[in-house]
């Protein structure tokens, strides 16, 4: 019997010639990549870059770690390495509130669809309009939204990703 529905990864398995699956669709590899700092959002659009990862991958997951700052809010997106520029400063998670964290995963602002394209291919559009067509990295980066009144705290971000490296 055949299944009522089917992701499009099985639609291309079973299709006749089978299409090929991209690597980030499956047999990818599950990567991971975590930075760690101690954060004080005392100025709105402040910037903090957290890790970087290749343009091919395909962001699965942003795992923070931190105590409460009290009050505040970051988002979650890309920026060109080294200059700062943002690609999408909001694509992953547009308003993230500074309370607790423990390691759940945050990211709110992708499309189904979009988690089975690479970086490059879900975001072609912002990383045109940037300027990083040649870019072989991002970085995420975390930019205070609404300024947080509480103490500076320790921050971790795990970032999960396939890679088809």
């Amino acid at each position: 019997m055949a299944h009522t529905n089917q992701a499009s990864v099985i639609t291309k398995q079973d299709a006749t010639p089978a299409v090929k699956v991209g690597p980030v669709e499956q047999n990818g590899s599950l990567r991971s990549a975590y930075g760690y700092m101690t954060l004080t959002p005392a100025t709105a659009a402040q910037t903090n870059a957290f890790v970087r990862v290749p343009v091919r991958a395909s962001v699965r997951g942003l795992y923070p770690q931190m105590a409460s700052m009290g009050n505040g809010s970051v988002k979650i997106g890309l920026f060109r390495p080294n200059d700062g520029i943002a690609i999408d400063d909001d694509c992953f998670t547009a308003a993230m509130a500074l309370t607790a964290k423990t390691g759940a995963n945050v990211m709110d602002a992708v499309s189904p669809a979009n988690l089975a394209l690479d970086i490059a291919s879900a975001f072609s559009t912002a990383i045109s309009t940037a300027g990083a067509t040649e870019d072989t990295h991002v970085d995420i980066v975390m930019s205070v939204v609404t300024v947080s009144t509480g103490a500076a705290t320790a921050v971790g971000l795990e970032v999960r990703y396939v890679s088809p490296e």
